[in-house]
Order: C-alpha cells, then sequence, then structure tokens
C-alpha cells in the first residue's frame, strides 16, 4: 500500500484523472441500473375506410423443396418435351420424346439375328437326324456282320473239334501201327524192308 501512495504523490495528474474516470463510470452504470425502462409509444386515431399503399421488396433465391434430376437410360435426341420448367409432375407421366430410330434398327438387327440363329438351328437338327440315321443304319450292318461272325465261329469251332477228333482217331491207329513197326510183330505185306 506503501507503494501505492508513492506512485499517486509522484504522479498527480495521473492518479486525478484515473479516479475522475472511476466516478463518472460509477455514476453513468448507477443510471442506467435504476432507471425505468422507456415508454412505449402508441399513435391513436380513428379507423376509416381508406386506400393502404404499402410495398415490400426483398431479394434471395426460391428453391423446390424435393428436387429430382430425369436422367434417360439411352443418349438420343430429344424430339419433344411435353412439360414447362417447374411444373408438376407426377410418377409415369411423359416428360420427353426421343428418337427411336436407333433402337428400331438394333431392334431389326437383333430379329433378323434371331432368324439367322433358327435357321442355324433347323440346319444342325437336320444334319443330326440324317447322322443318326446313317449311325443307326451302321449300327445294324454291325449287329448283322456280328451274327454272321459268331455263326460262322460257331460252325469253324465245330469243324475245328471234328477234326482234332478225327486226328486224334487217327493218332490212336498211327501210334499203334508205329508201336508194332517198331516192336516188330506186325509187319504190313504193302511195306518192302523199312530198313531200305
Amino acid at each position: 500500500m506503501n507503494k501505492l501512495k508513492q506512485f499517486a504523490a509522484a504522479h498527480k495528474i495521473i492518479t486525478s484523472a484515473a479516479v475522475i474516470l472511476l466516478g463518472w463510470g460509477a455514476y453513468a452504470w448507477y443510471g442506467a441500473a435504476t432507471s425505468a425502462p422507456a415508454a412505449a409509444l402508441y399513435a391513436v386515431q380513428t379507423a376509416s375506410l381508406q386506400t393502404v399503399v404499402a410495398s415490400v421488396s426483398g431479394s434471395g433465391q426460391v428453391a423446390a423443396d424435393t428436387t429430382v434430376d430425369v436422367k434417360p437410360q439411352v443418349t438420343e435426341t430429344v424430339t419433344q418435351i411435353y412439360v414447362t420448367p417447374g411444373e408438376r409432375v407426377a410418377a409415369g407421366q411423359a416428360l420427353i420424346q426421343l428418337d427411336t430410330t436407333n433402337e428400331a434398327r438394333a431392334v431389326r438387327q437383333a430379329q433378323l439375328n434371331l432368324q439367322s440363329a433358327q435357321l442355324s438351328l433347323a440346319q444342325l437338327q437336320q444334319i443330326a437326324t440324317t447322322t443318326l440315321l446313317q449311325d443307326q443304319g451302321g449300327v445294324m450292318t454291325a449287329e448283322n456282320n456280328l451274327a454272321n461272325a459268331s455263326t460262322s465261329l460257331a460252325k469253324d469251332y465245330e469243324g475245328g473239334f471234328n477234326t482234332v477228333a478225327n486226328t486224334f482217331v487217327d493218332l490212336q491207329a498211327i501210334m499203334a501201327d508205329l508201336q508194332n513197326f517198331m516192336i516188330g510183330t506186325q509187319v504190313d505185306k504193302t511195306h518192302t524192308n523199312p530198313d531200305a
């Protein structure tokens, strides 16, 4: 506190100005806090029939609550527009007409491709039927050849069996003659000296 007194004594002008400003600020604050509010002023006049001229002006932008971007699924030339900007439209309502020349050409080309594919299918079915009939004829011929070969095999087997049986019977007779010849008990009269 001592330092504050020394400063005030050394700087008398500055200290005086600060005290005056503090006093005036406190007075202004007290006056604003305790003063009554300003009374509203009303103009009272008898009503009469007259034209009221009043105008209001302003600037700004107007925007719709909801907007929908309309994007066609194809890129074509627009030939007709059925609505105006800002007009309300309903779901399913025609908005524009597009040029259908390219789509009509594509549909016609697709129809031609379909016809070509149907003709190719018919030709393949005809070829398949012809080939099937030929294959069935070949199978029948092969089955007949198999039956003939089986019959021929059976006959050949039977002939071979008979030949083997006859050979076996002849072999027994030859073996007996050979044995007799070796032993010398029986010599065929038609044979001459066997050693000769």
